[in-house]
């Protein structure tokens, strides 16, 4: 099932589609438009280190923060919370990708399988993934990607997969 929900810029998480302000740090939302998030997407919401404990939360040293990544997709107003591991395409019935963007202008260009992202203990990383040695363009801040080699991301990158433009945004919590 989808619900909307507006996703705070500051923090990240999902709140109400009608909500004016963050439910936890209060930031203005009144001219964040409403996304569709599936109920899976809500589950992954940064949730306070209190509430992760249980056979099913993520590993981590005591005193660690952990790194949470969203990639906000500039023409369609789409926010996707990232996992490790996880890979970014277009939207296609035959398409395997965890994240897949639908709206954007240039989403024919994505393959349904570009890129992989990955979390290290230095931060995240972003390998464009290549079909016989060739991939659509993927670029960090204009530096073009080579395929298959790991290039590492930052808060505040643009992200360029075949021309659809994604703001890359890390959360420390």
């Amino acid at each position: 099932m989808v619900r909307y929900a507006k996703i705070c810029p500051r923090c990240g998480r999902q709140n109400d589609e009608f909500a004016d302000a963050c439910e936890k740090d209060g930031e203005f939302l009144g001219m964040v438009p409403a996304t569709p998030v599936s109920d899976e997407a809500a589950a992954c919401e940064p949730q306070a280190e209190q509430e992760s404990t249980g056979p099913s939360a993520p590993l981590r040293a005591i005193g660690q923060p952990t790194r949470v990544l969203y990639l906000d997709v500039a023409e369609s107003g789409e926010c996707h919370q990232v996992r490790d591991g996880w890979v970014v395409g277009q939207a296609h019935p035959t398409s395997t990708a965890d994240v897949q963007l639908a709206g954007p202008t240039g989403i024919n260009y994505v393959h349904r399988r570009h890129c992989r992202f990955e979390c290290r203990e230095d931060g995240w990383y972003v390998t464009a993934i290549g079909q016989d040695g060739y991939t659509n363009p993927t670029f960090v801040n204009h530096s073009r990607l080579a395929p298959e080699e790991p290039a590492p991301l930052r808060n505040g990158d643009r992200l360029s997969l075949s021309g659809v433009s994604i703001n890359v945004r890390i959360i420390e919590l």
